[in-house]
């Protein structure tokens, strides 16, 4: 790669089989208003003729880069942050569209804050055909960001360990500051960038908000089964990345003693509930409460869990009841104010 000492910004992608919403993303990426960025795709040996389309469709302006062995997402992202030598950089993930003056807006907020480890921004989630999608996560995650200009460290820390509410394709890291900490962990395969956002505040940095709108990121209609079709790995790994934050939060001293443990693996399935109930999944729904009762810590007590199995089993009723109740429960759960 072109070491480009005089550019800010590497936009690289970590590819495999993307398929037609690559065409998108990489129009998104040559349409950014900032000066010149690096664009780079790695790609993690395709079979779909991924790496060859980026080739023609950006010609010059796009550096294409094969992996000689496949690496696996987490291998692949961290091969991706080793090629970066600008000061800044994002992962652009293959399937989403990146609004023009995302890279000069994030760019901009961490050459005003050098403190900032990495920047992000608000993400607006769309279906696999572009359209914008009113999604209960999205809802929490808008009103999580109320206030968030204001906030300290230990108060993002706190807000972030109660639910992940920074979208991954949205970040821009500090190039320093990601390998100070070590890069993503290759261990994980879900929570990799909650773990990655949550270490980078522990070890002092600070995690920027930009307020605005700029990148638009695609659920896929599998998305709302993933974790169970992987055996429930996906929360397993939340509830283990949430337990080892809030240890290592007290430790660091931006968490109380009597700080409550994160319950974001078990909000996370619950939603994945509402969703099976409204995709007429029922079977699946009652898979996800079942796994929660025997794998996740707490959850066999938890009255919320509790609650949303009494609807699933009232059928339709209790599945409209859900969804009201899902909608005030975020409500009420989404941080209203930031307090030390």
């Amino acid at each position: 790669m072109d070491p480009a000492h005089t550019r800010r910004v590497t936009l690289i992608v970590p590819c495999w089989n993307a398929g037609p919403h690559l065409r998108p993303l990489l129009d998104s990426l040559l349409a950014q208003t900032e000066r010149e960025p690096v664009i780079v795709l790695v790609d993690d040996r395709s079979d779909d003729g991924s790496a060859e389309f980026a080739r023609v469709h950006g010609g010059s302006r796009i550096e294409v880069l094969v992996n000689e062995q496949r690496l696996g997402i987490a291998g692949n992202w961290n091969r991706c942050a080793e090629l970066v030598a600008t000061p800044y950089f994002t992962l652009a993930h293959m399937d989403d569209v990146y609004e023009p003056g995302y890279a000069v807006a994030l760019a901009d907020a961490l050459d005003g804050d050098p403190r900032a480890g990495a920047a992000h921004c608000i993400a607006t989630a769309i279906d696999a055909a572009g359209a914008t999608l009113d999604a209960p996560q999205e809802r929490y995650k808008l009103r999580a960001w109320r206030g968030l200009e204001g906030a300290d460290r230990a108060e993002v820390y706190r807000r972030l360990l109660r639910a992940n509410f920074v979208a991954a394709p949205s970040v821009m890291w500090r190039r320093t500051a990601f390998r100070a900490i070590g890069g993503f962990d290759p261990r994980l395969r879900f929570a990799l960038d909650w773990d990655a956002a949550l270490r980078l505040l522990l070890a002092g940095h600070g995690l920027r908000g930009v307020p605005r709108a700029l990148v638009r990121y695609r659920r896929h209609a599998a998305s709302a089964t993933a974790g169970l079709g992987a055996g429930g790995e996906r929360y397993r790994e939340e509830a283990a990345v949430g337990a080892q934050a809030h240890a290592a939060g007290i430790a660091a001293g931006l968490l109380a003693r009597t700080a409550r443990r994160s319950r974001a693996a078990i909000d996370h399935l619950l939603v994945d509930v509402l969703l099976d109930l409204e995709s007429g999944a029922r079977d699946a729904a009652r898979a996800r409460l079942r796994f929660a009762r025997e794998e996740l810590p707490g959850a066999a007590k938890d009255p919320a869990l509790t609650l949303v199995a009494a609807a699933v089993r009232c059928g339709r009723p209790g599945r409209f009841a859900l969804r009201a109740a899902f909608d005030a429960f975020l409500a009420l759960r989404a941080p209203r104010r930031h307090s030390m």
